[in-house]
């Protein structure tokens, strides 16, 4: 075969490679822009915690990663600026600020899968060292980091060239890669370890309830056999619920003690613990609902009742389990569409050629690759909303809840704004008339 028909095989094969690349970037942005914003006004309808604010976070940068690089490949498809070796330093800091944007995407990710496994092996401790300033203040830090990282990318490293997509690569996807799928590990390890203690808890309840069982018909037995007939007054419990004086007795002496002990700022009903003596139980009413410590006053607020504390309970277990759900799907989608980028760039820094350099056959080829590779690097910043509604139903439920309100507040706004108009339709009206 000629160079001639080398050069033209090539020629189609970039032009190929190119008319998927615009393909790929019209996709992710069309499906990542209204997907990116849904999930962010969905995590707002939920309780204000770590979690949401990530996943907040994270669809934030997923849709400024996308805008920036539709934004980046227009001027380059319509040759805006001249990418060659001697572009100026402010398309080279426009061009690593897009692309490390999508670097600190990908690291929100993990700061994910590094809370939930913190939540998920210790969740005692998740509420002292995971908070939310503490969360906002890593985020701020690590825009600071990254962004310094690429002011000295952009001055000290050749415009697009083999030591930039290595260092892109390694912290786009190589150490994120990495971390993640540890962190996977892990999760699923204590996943593991959670189920064999839930199931030993299980036969232990089982055994101490059989051993309940045996007691009480033990005890059942020794009550009918031991208690002679005839002499319930003397046994003391069943003294106490018979006798007035019994109780009258134990309200006084119950109450003098309750003043000793309580001080002269509190004021004690005997009378409520007399009231209540005949059930060998006395209650006490503070007439005062606040206590003094160290000089300073606390007022006791009343307890939750337990269904309502149950139920509360129940619906954080839902939400921290909805979380961990929805970041295995997310770091699953993650893993799916950035292995094959990582493995091509690592391939391709192996044949040291410039990106920008004319590609003989081989190279276009490669090329092609690459641009398969980088569009499905991007669909992942544009997929995680539907990866979220297929896999999560407590995700589904609160962004169903969202779109009803979202539309509830549209028909009162444009019902206000029709009265507004018909009101001053018919005050027109009454002018004219007059």
């Amino acid at each position: 075969m000629n160079n001639t028909t080398l050069l033209a095989d090539s020629a189609d094969v970039k032009e190929m490679a190119a008319t998927l690349d615009k393909a790929m970037v019209w996709f992710t942005f069309i499906a990542g822009l209204p997907g990116n914003i849904l999930i962010f006004l969905t995590m707002l309808t939920l309780p204000s915690s770590v979690s949401t604010f990530h996943f907040c976070l994270l669809s934030i940068m997923d849709l400024l990663a996308l805008l920036l690089q539709l934004f980046l490949r227009l001027l380059d498809w319509y040759e805006v600026v001249n990418t060659t070796k001697g572009v100026n330093i402010w398309w080279r800091t426009f061009f690593n600020f897009v692309y490390y944007t999508s670097i600190y995407a990908n690291w929100v990710l993990v700061y994910i899968a590094v809370e939930r496994l913190i939540a998920t092996r210790y969740p005692a401790q998740i509420s002292t060292y995971l908070t939310l300033p503490r969360a906002k203040a890593n985020a701020v830090l690590t825009v600071i980091l990254i962004y310094c990282f690429s002011a000295i990318v952009t001055i000290k490293m050749t415009y697009f060239g083999i030591a930039w997509a290595v260092v892109f690569t390694t912290f786009y996807t190589g150490f994120p890669l990495m971390l993640i799928l540890i962190i996977i590990l892990l999760l699923l390890n204590t996943f593991r370890e959670n189920r064999k203690m839930k199931e030993k808890l299980m036969k232990l309840h089982e055994h101490e309830h059989k051993g309940d069982k045996t007691m009480s018909k033990s005890l059942s037995g020794l009550s009918r056999h031991s208690a002679p007939v005839g002499h319930n007054k003397y046994d003391p419990i069943l003294y106490l619920s018979d006798g007035q004086s019994a109780g009258h007795t134990m309200s006084k002496s119950m109450g003098e003690l309750s003043k000793q002990a309580m001080g002269p700022h509190h004021k004690v009903d005997v009378m409520s613990a007399s009231a209540h003596g005949a059930a060998y139980s006395p209650s006490f009413c503070y007439t005062s609902s606040t206590r003094k410590i160290a000089g300073s006053t606390v007022t006791q607020e009343p307890e939750e009742p337990a269904e309502v504390m149950a139920q509360k309970a129940k619906e954080k277990a839902q939400r921290e389990s909805s979380y961990t759900v929805m970041l295995l799907s997310t770091s699953l989608l993650f893993l799916l569409m950035t292995v094959p980028y990582t493995v091509i760039q690592f391939i391709y820094v192996s044949y040291e050629k410039d990106f920008i350099e004319e590609y003989d056959e081989s190279q276009a080829k490669m090329y092609l690759l690459i641009m398969i590779a980088t569009g499905l690097m991007y669909v992942q910043h544009s997929l995680k909303f539907y990866v979220f509604f297929l896999c999560s139903s407590f995700f589904r439920r609160h962004f169903l809840q969202c779109i009803t309100r979202l539309a509830k507040k549209t028909e009162a706004a444009a019902s206000t704004s029709s009265n507004h108009k018909q009101s001053a339709d018919e005050s027109d009206q009454k002018k004219a008339f007059l």
